[in-house]
């Protein structure tokens, strides 16, 4: 009996060593849940400059600017031809990026302390403009994972604290983009000092706005560039937020305004107490291309919250020709039940029990 369970332990042992070892560098690639978005590979390295974006970016900025900065770029880097990974520039990068222009810092992008003129007719105090810098990287071989492209967005803040009293001055995006492209170009000379980058990697800069920390919206991209072997050159874009119903919805989109307002008005009637409704529109040259819509229930059980998403998704069918992204989250007592959905290329509205 010993002899035959000294065999056993003798055969595994054998096969243990003949057994192909995992390499601690092994990388697996994880397939995209969509042909419109990128496959990503594990594991996922953190981006060294996490921190920075985390403290100095309001929430809202903080997911919609590398979502808008990934979608922005898919242009020049397409999803069938590049993995997406976090970026390469680390918190030390980020720090010197936003400081002052200087001796010390020559490729700092935020103007010398003293008066700085913006534009011909408005001079400025030492204002602080750049406030973040958020990169993505790009690569094609998922084993050497050696970087093919990167993207940045240029984080810039439109309110500029100016005086002993820190009174706000609000820049108009023709300022920040004619500023933004200025030293966006000493970016891309900064960048290419960065191992890995060179003189022919291609790079994707784009120009964001901030709104203020209280804001209801997130900021809007309003610049682009790219740039590969030292040539390229930034154009607009026109994109913003809008929420729904106000002033601002009804002059810029007076249908969705409109269907909006109709659709709070018959929700609020459907439950007796207040229901808490919020949406907000993106805009890209002047067409809504995205819609959310949060609808806050004070339910007092499944069935009021499951009768109340039925008859959403029967008002949301005003939106079913429209092309854009449509999504409504409909929440009991903050907690979200159901969700809406309906792509932009689509007619088709999909609800969603999460309850």
């Amino acid at each position: 009996m010993m002899r035959k369970w000294i065999l056993v332990v003798i055969i595994s042992l054998m096969l243990t060593a003949c057994s192909p070892k995992k390499s601690e560098n092994q990388t697996l690639l994880i397939k995209s849940f969509s042909s419109e978005e990128y496959a990503v590979i594990i594991p996922y390295e953190l981006s060294d400059a996490r921190s920075w974006h985390g403290k100095y970016s309001s929430k809202l900025d903080n997911m919609v600017i590398p979502k808008g900065l990934k979608d922005y770029a898919k242009k020049y880097f397409p999803v069938n031809e590049y993995y997406l990974s976090e970026g390469i520039l680390t918190y030390d990068d980020v720090l010197m990026l936003q400081k002052r222009e200087s001796d010390e810092n020559p490729y700092a992008l935020n103007p010398k302390s003293g008066p700085f003129e913006i534009s011909d007719v408005l001079t400025l105090d030492s204002p602080y403009i750049v406030s973040d810098i958020v990169d993505l990287a790009f690569i094609k071989d998922d084993q050497s994972l050696k970087l093919e492209g990167l993207a940045v967005a240029v984080i810039l803040n439109s309110h500029i604290e100016q005086g002993s009293e820190q009174e706000d001055y609000i820049l108009s995006d023709e300022l920040l983009y004619e500023f933004g492209t200025f030293i966006g170009r000493r970016l891309e000379q900064y960048l290419r000092t960065l191992p890995h980058v060179g003189a022919h990697l291609p790079i994707y800069i784009s120009l964001y706005v901030a709104e203020g920390q209280s804001s209801y919206v997130s900021g809007r991209f309003i610049g682009e560039g790219f740039f590969e072997n030292r040539k390229g050159q930034f154009k607009k874009i026109n994109e913003k937020w809008v929420i729904f119903p106000s002033d601002e919805a009804l002059k810029t989109d007076g249908l969705i305004h409109s269907n909006i307002s109709s659709m709070k008005h018959a929700i609020n009637q459907f439950l007796p107490e207040n229901v808490s409704f919020v949406a907000k529109g993106k805009y890209l040259n002047h067409e809504c291309v995205y819609l959310k819509i949060d609808v806050d229930a004070q339910a007092k059980g499944y069935t009021e919250i499951y009768a109340l998403a039925q008859y959403v998704k029967q008002l949301a069918k005003v939106f079913e020709n429209s092309n854009l992204d449509l999504v409504i989250n409909i929440k009991s007592n903050g907690e979200i039940a159901f969700t809406i959905k309906k792509k932009i290329n689509s007619n088709k509205l999909e609800m969603l029990d999460i309850s």
